[in-house]
């Protein structure tokens, strides 16, 4: 069954009382053994005054905020591509990367009234682009800033499709909304990380408009 997706963003706020009652002496329980991304971030908070924000989905930062204590070189600062994949080589055990070259495609770099540069890079998969998953690495004139966004560490799957882009339209068509659906651009593979269960999967991304509800949509089949 093909997946779609409108988007929209939900936010929801927790509150927590703690109440504090007499209560028998209990042992303290031994606290699990920290993960190699957090023991990263503990070696870098020592040398450098970083906050982090965790994904509680991947174990890993979603926001790495600094300055961080990277230098850039001369031909780092005439490049941000290279600065930026090289950064996160250098953070890799932080966020699960592997090779900085190998798993993103750069996207854009944009440079604000600062001067400072943003490098976009969008997670890839055999070349294959992960949906949803970017990092943007921010630099200034002569160091690292942070980085933040999303990545998926740990993909293993097999990227060869068991379904062709015109099995995968049919299907999304077959499940699509609305008066006259139909394809608007060409399907394309993608991996598809479950918001629910955090699983990866290969997918077609087909994209379906119609003429009432005039809207658009991503099927993932």
């Amino acid at each position: 069954m093909p997946k779609h997706i409108r988007t929209s963003i939900a936010v929801t706020a927790l509150g927590l009382v703690v109440l504090l009652l007499a209560a028998p002496f209990l042992a303290p329980r031994a606290l699990p053994p920290a993960t190699a991304a957090q023991k990263a971030v503990r070696e870098l908070a020592a040398v450098a005054p970083i906050e982090v924000k965790w994904n509680e989905a991947t174990g890993t930062p979603d926001w790495l905020d600094g300055p961080l204590p990277y230098a850039l070189s001369r031909a780092e600062r005439a490049d941000p591509e290279l600065a930026a994949r090289n950064a996160l080589n250098q953070y890799r055990n932080i966020f699960g990367i592997q090779n900085a070259f190998a798993e993103f495609q750069l996207i854009r770099i944009e440079t604000d009234s600062l001067g400072q540069s943003h490098v976009r890079l969008q997670q890839i998969k055999d070349g294959l682009p992960v949906f949803g998953r970017v990092l943007i690495v921010h630099l200034g004139e002569t160091n690292a800033l942070g980085i933040n966004g999303d990545f998926q560490p740990g993909l293993d799957l097999a990227t060869v499709p068991s379904l062709t882009a015109a099995q995968a339209e049919s299907q999304a068509l077959a499940a699509g909304d609305g008066l006259s659906p139909q394809v608007f651009a060409p399907g394309r593979l993608t991996i598809y990380i479950d918001d629910t269960t955090h699983k990866p999967s290969l997918a077609w991304q087909i994209f379906i408009s119609a003429l009432a509800p005039a809207e658009r949509i991503a099927y993932f089949v």
